[in-house]
């Protein structure tokens, strides 16, 4: 129980700016393991690598000597080709290397000629790799989607992906191929959409940074099977969405300090949230539009105004999560055949509350065994509201049988 509380604690302190001496111990602890990387790995790692016939064998270096090592499963069995730098032969444009590779090449584009300003259509099976992703940037001039990626099976990673264009819903990248990965990028700064997914399956997103997008930091749109994990979506107007999507799996990403909803599923079945933190947005979770059979999980979602919102939405499961310190825990809006199990309840102003269309009718939810704040040996009643006829509501309770006496652990 300590360490839970423990654990709170040094979240809250994370995202309400403390961390600032943990930042520079950090900073230092880096540079001696960075120092140590460098005698092991000799010159080839530590200098620029100018010489183009050892960047090959040298790239999957580059990514793991990133201050936070993300893993991209290349395929560097074609040739590869270089951008900017000083190397003979060298392009010049990301678009012109693209133009002249093939599928199965790997094109590597160095930060010294950054920021690339350019629309850059990804039309071949190729491994798209940036020096570093705070320095190599792609920047579209405030005009279309940065990076379109039209083929299957392609790899982007190590960029800083910026400045997408305003209308008709740019994106910093806009996928709309299939089985495509996306890791290790910043897409930051003034993108209308960070991420666009659009009628796709089994794209992978990891370990981006997807930061103060104008309207959404990811989008998918009839897209299904994707799995979208261990990214950092922070001061968007929405953090992730979901439209039409069905069998996708969000899991072990920070959503942080977004307008509206940090995730919002709308008419999407199946789908999978675990593992993620969740906090500071007007919305935590929210599943509406009649979303069925989806299942939120293992979460930490506080300091939202809602925690968790269900609207019109039946037979979802939400169970194992840590709900604390919003202003609602847990919103229930015309919403049945839930399973609420297992839950920790934790200071929120309204722990649970819900409203109902039909009285009288068999359209309850599923109260089982959740931690309601304290130990609690009687059963725990759920206040709420019964629509009756029009403008009037009438009190209804609906009761937790067998509450939890203590705490549980996330996902249990």
């Amino acid at each position: 129980m300590i360490r839970v509380y423990v654990l709170h604690i040094i979240i809250i302190m994370v995202y309400w700016g403390k961390n600032n001496m943990k930042q520079k111990r950090n900073k230092k602890l880096l540079g001696i393991v960075f120092c140590i990387m460098v005698i092991v790995s000799g010159p080839a790692a530590a200098g620029h690598l100018s010489n183009n016939t050892r960047i090959k064998d040298n790239v999957e270096k580059y990514i793991i000597l990133e201050k936070e090592p993300y893993s991209v499963p290349l395929n560097l069995d074609g040739n590869t080709l270089y951008v900017g730098g000083s190397g003979p032969g060298n392009f010049s444009k990301i678009q012109d290397a693209i133009d002249n590779a093939s599928n199965g090449d790997t094109i590597f584009v160095y930060d010294d000629s950054s920021p690339y300003i350019e629309n850059v259509i990804i039309n071949k099976s190729i491994n798209l790799i940036g020096e570093k992703r705070h320095s190599t940037i792609i920047d579209s001039g405030g005009s279309g989607d940065v990076v379109i990626i039209t083929a299957n099976w392609v790899n982007i990673s190590g960029f800083t992906i910026q400045n997408s264009g305003g209308s008709d819903f740019n994106a910093g990248i806009y996928v709309g191929s299939n089985h495509s990965t996306i890791s290790g990028n910043n897409i930051i700064e003034n993108n209308w959409l960070g991420i666009a997914v659009y009628y796709c399956i089994g794209n992978t997103i990891t370990s981006n940074k997807i930061i103060a997008n104008r309207w959404s930091g990811m989008v998918l749109y009839h897209s299904n099977d994707n799995t979208i994990t261990s990214n950092t979506i922070r001061s968007n107007k929405f953090g992730i969405h979901l439209g039409y999507s069905n069998g996708n799996t969000i899991k072990g990403n920070i959503i942080i300090s977004n307008d509206d909803e940090g995730i919002n599923i709308q008419i999407s079945n199946n789908n999978t949230i675990a593992d993620n933190i969740v906090s500071k947005n007007e919305q935590g979770i929210n599943l509406g539009g009649h979303s069925k059979y989806n299942t939120v999980s293992g979460n930490i979602v506080l300091l939202n105004e809602y925690g968790i919102r269900i609207y019109e939405s039946n037979n979802n499961a939400i169970w194992g999560n840590a709900i604390r310190w919003n202003m609602c825990g847990l919103s229930l809006l015309y919403s049945y055949s839930t399973i609420i199990k297992h839950n920790n309840f934790i200071r929120n102003i309204f722990q649970a509350l819900f409203e109902y269309y039909l009285p009288g009718g068999n359209f309850s939810n599923c109260w089982d065994g959740n931690y309601w704040n304290r130990p609690r040996l009687l059963p725990k009643p759920i206040f709420g509201w019964q629509y009756v006829e029009p403008k009037r509501f009438d009190p209804y309770i609906e009761f937790d049988r067998s509450p939890a006496l203590r705490p549980f652990r996330l996902g249990e």
